[in-house]
């Protein structure tokens, strides 16, 4: 598939289901991590301990971590919370214009993004991302915050001048959208400065080669969630993080310990409201009751996109694919950590 054709179908994808995503899981669009069998923590508790791990698995520290670039950052969860967490500076790049403007929100909203900067916002039509109209924020041109989360839009294959370099540079399950991954690392080693740590966490091809049904099971997920076709092990990103310079310091398969939103049941998501409204049981079900219409809303709005992602979710046909990928050997999910010499 043409890598400028995928970028665009993913940008619509998100674009569409952005605010349906944001209602249902929050913050956090990724998986949650499990340290035992043991599944009874909460999907949005067990992604932020997803985010907690790649922290810890990284070696980062407060001291350590002066400015993040999260390339594929999604609505901003994960940047902030690593903000917030460590003291430091975080830029995010996303091709969705419409999740930069919802993680820019959260930052204000978190006090990360002090409400006197001002936004610039510029449109421009096409940018090599062939879409009708994309959403540039450039946030407080000139400052040096001592703790600030900015996001702009940008293809992570041809990512522009001004995102600079990063002490720490993370992609967290957004290889796997990438047509072409030898210029996805290429690009992301490029932004990593001397000394610094680039953590590359994602669904990754098995090891061996693939047999018809898991390379059904992979096309099924191409279809699904427009994620790029070409999936590379993990063993095939280590040797082109390695033919970049890169000194290989971590990799752990963190394939037993995920739990994705494709599992997540209905109870759960919608029993899940802000803490405000559960003074009484009569609020609390209100609560309930609007999530459940604003939900059909979100879905009927965001077109055909949202209906087949909500629908095939509904049918648990998102639970067998993924889940058939993971049983059969043809997926995996893993984390690596490298660092530029």
């Amino acid at each position: 598939m043409d890598g400028a054709t995928t970028s665009v179908q993913a940008a619509h994808l998100y674009n569409g289901v952005d605010a349906l995503w944001k209602l249902l899981f929050g913050s956090h669009i990724h998986v949650g991590y499990y340290p035992t069998t043991d599944r009874s923590a909460r999907l949005a508790d067990a992604q932020e301990h997803t985010v907690d791990k790649i922290i810890a698995t990284a070696g980062l520290t407060k001291s350590g971590v002066r400015q993040l670039l999260d390339v594929g950052c999604g609505v901003g969860g994960t940047s902030i919370h690593i903000a917030k967490k460590l003291g430091c500076r975080a830029l995010g790049v996303n091709i969705s214009p419409e999740q930069v403007a919802s993680a820019n929100e959260l930052a204000l909203q978190q006090g990360l993004l002090p409400s006197q900067v001002r936004f610039v916002v510029r449109f421009v039509v096409g940018d090599g991302l062939d879409l009708p109209q994309s959403v540039r924020f450039v946030v407080g041109d000139g400052l040096d915050l001592p703790q600030s989360v900015r996001f702009v839009v940008g293809d992570a294959l041809e990512l522009p001048q001004s995102v600079g370099t990063a002490d720490v540079v993370l992609s967290f399950e957004s290889a796997c959208y990438m047509p072409d991954k030898r210029r996805f690392v290429q690009q992301l080693a490029s932004r990593v400065q001397p000394g610094g740590k680039l953590v590359l966490v994602d669904f990754c091809r098995g090891p061996d080669a693939l047999n018809e049904e898991q390379a059904g099971y992979l096309r099924q997920m191409d279809q699904l969630f427009k994620t790029a076709g070409d999936w590379h092990s993990m063993q095939e990103y280590l040797d082109m993080l390695r033919e970049e310079g890169l000194t290989v310091t971590c990799c752990e398969d963190w394939s037993s310990n995920i739990r994705g939103f494709w599992e997540a049941n209905l109870v759960e998501l919608f029993s899940v409201v802000p803490e405000t409204t559960k003074q009484g049981q009569l609020s609390y079900a209100l609560a309930v009751i609007k999530k459940l219409l604003l939900t059909g809303a979100l879905v009927v709005a965001g077109g055909w996109p949202t209906l087949k992602m909500a629908g095939t979710f509904l049918l648990a046909m998102q639970q067998r694919i993924v889940g058939g990928a993971f049983s059969s050997g043809a997926l995996r999910y893993q984390c690596v950590v490298v660092e530029k010499k």
